[in-house]
């Protein structure tokens, strides 16, 4: 969990097959493409990419 400097509190839940690193944790909650309101194509490139944990 990080509040940005635009005072934006982003959580990250993991969800992949392996543990990020703190520096990729870090990069993911830094984006300024993740807000309140997202732009749609940077969800859906989200979506294709990351594949959630299956056990």
């Amino acid at each position: 969990m990080i509040t940005r400097p635009d005072h934006m509190l982003i959580n990250v839940v993991e969800w992949s097959n392996g543990p990020l690193t703190d520096d990729q944790l870090y990069k993911i909650v830094s984006d300024p493409r993740w807000g309140l309101k997202t732009d749609g194509s940077f969800v859906a490139k989200a979506d294709r990419v990351v594949r959630p944990y299956s056990g």
